[in-house]
């Protein structure tokens, strides 16, 4: 929970402090001084799916150890990851 957090505050931060002034974020005629933005963006973006990947991936692997038959492991899996649907 605590890297999502981190995550959208980066993301918004990053949206904020990549251009100087502010303005120059939508309006590319005007004044202004913008840096890397595709860089940027990227690696948010992989940032972003890596941390899917884990709230994903996280499940199965906690509910490796219980004993259970495999389809009531399967069931569970499926109720618990279709929130990332």
């Amino acid at each position: 929970m605590c890297l999502c957090i981190a995550h959208g505050i980066a993301s918004v931060l990053e949206l904020c402090l990549i251009c100087r002034p502010l303005s120059a974020q939508w309006n590319p005629l005007g004044e202004g001084v913008c840096g890397d933005q595709m860089a940027s963006f990227t690696a948010i973006e992989v940032s972003g799916l890596v941390l899917d990947l884990a709230i994903l991936v996280f499940p199965i692997l906690i509910l490796r150890q219980p004993v259970m038959r495999i389809t009531q492991k399967c069931m569970v899996i499926c109720v618990i990851d279709s929130g990332a649907l």
